[in-house]
């Protein structure tokens, strides 16, 4: 549910003039407890709606790990507490760049298998296009597991602080 939807169409951006500006903030519906969010973005002059051009930042608070399960459609492996969730995305021509758009999950309290740790960071890129988006979750769970298993800091999939 959407609380607060507001475009700014007079305030050029930095690039190009014609883009206007939109945030939106509400709370996730769904969860047992609230999960607010808050969305802002620029958005193209839409010239093919098929094909959009945007790009958008955002973030969701207390993310249950049954939803991000859904969402990634498998159990990950990964057990923990509430995620925070913050979203990176640029649309051109209705095609994420995907070295510029991604989904970053922090979980807290985390159980991979036997061991634990304070806190996990996943970074999923997104690629494809509007019509069939791919976020690539085993590549960063596999990152992330391989890292709190080893012990090993690694590129472009995880971040893991604490302890065995």
């Amino acid at each position: 549910e959407a609380t607060a939807l507001s475009f700014d169409r007079d305030a050029p951006a930095a690039d190009d003039a014609a883009w206007g500006r939109f945030t939106v903030t509400g709370c996730l519906e769904g969860a047992s407890r609230p999960a607010p969010f808050r969305i802002e973005g620029r958005l193209a002059p839409v010239a093919d709606p098929r094909r959009p051009s945007f790009h958008l930042s955002g973030t969701l608070e207390g993310v249950e790990a049954d939803w991000l399960k859904r969402v990634a459609g498998s159990d990950l492996g990964i057990r923990g507490d509430p995620a925070g969730l913050a979203i990176e995305a640029r649309c051109e021509a209705g095609r994420f760049d995907p070295d510029q758009s991604r989904l970053t999950v922090t979980l807290t309290r985390v159980k991979v298998g036997s061991r634990r740790v304070p806190e996990l960071t996943l970074r999923i890129p997104i690629s494809g296009s509007l019509d069939r988006p791919r976020f690539a979750f085993e590549q960063a769970v596999l990152a992330a597991m391989a890292q709190v298993l080893t012990g090993v800091s690694g590129e472009g999939g995880a971040a893991a602080k604490g302890e065995r």
